[in-house]
């Protein structure tokens, strides 16, 4: 992946000004499939489910997210959430203001179930003001030590031959089309088309293609499919195939990554 892209595996280091005003807790269902319109807030935003899968868009990349895996959204960044199946999230939106914002960038990280606890735990009531605060300040902690965690990125083309086959793509991951193939098809030669996926995702053809057959797995996964059957659409010869390309990308097994729980 990118240089851009590991960059954003940094942990932020929460500063205290980000509890004024009050941070506040969100929690929303989705059905699957189910999308929010494009939005920003003026707030950051820590975004994670506890079941189901959610996909945040950026113009960048798309992030899709398994249980217990959150992003750090910064302020004012434009983005649109879609959920895979019927998806329980889980949002903290804090103030980030100030000479330097502390979440300056999109950072994938685990959530613990301690973690996890403490942000249900959170509420709006005057009443719980000073028990929020005692709350903030572990989570705050916790949040500043937590792991990065391995993620489905998937960045986005827009050089308008490169957009139109990574559509086509997107809308067919089954497609095992060479890239000589899709070239032809383009009226690009692939060195030409190497060479654009190289510079508009700053990733490989391979490579690209890898994070989709991942973001692919994770949705169907989230939807209740067997890995054997997601890999017969995905036009692996078998199952154990998939895992090992997917154990090798992201360190676990597709059905241990998708379970895993802090």
């Amino acid at each position: 992946m990118n240089s851009a892209l590991k960059l954003k595996s940094k942990i932020p280091q929460l500063q205290p000004q980000m509890l004024t005003p009050a941070p506040s807790v969100v929690s929303y269902f989705y059905t699957r499939q189910q999308a929010q319109a494009w939005h920003s807030h003026a707030t950051a935003q820590l975004t994670y489910c506890s079941s189901g899968a959610v996909t945040i868009h950026t113009a960048e990349a798309s992030w899709t997210l398994p249980p217990y895996r959150a992003l750090w959204i910064p302020s004012g960044l434009t983005h649109q959430t879609h959920a895979q199946a019927g998806t329980q999230t889980h949002n903290l939106y804090l103030t980030d203001a100030g000479e330097k914002k502390c979440i300056e960038a999109l950072c994938p990280l685990l959530i613990t179930r301690l973690v996890h606890q403490l942000v249900t735990e959170l509420d709006d009531l005057p009443q719980h003001q000073r028990r929020n605060l005692l709350i903030l300040a572990l989570l705050f902690n916790e949040l500043s030590q937590a792991q990065s965690a391995q993620v489905s990125c998937l960045p986005v083309a827009k050089e308008p031959r490169l957009l139109a086959i990574t559509g086509t793509l997107l809308q067919q991951p089954g497609n095992n089309a060479t890239l000589e193939s899709l070239g032809n098809q383009a009226g690009i030669t692939p060195r030409t088309l190497s060479r654009l996926f190289r510079q508009e995702t700053g990733l490989s053809f391979a490579q690209w293609r890898q994070q989709l057959t991942i973001t692919t797995t994770i949705n169907q996964l989230s939807q209740g499919m067997a890995v054997e059957e997601i890999a017969s659409q995905l036009g692996y010869c078998n199952g154990s195939a998939l895992i090992a390309m997917f154990s090798k990308a992201l360190g676990l097994t597709p059905q241990r990554y998708f379970a895993l729980q802090g």
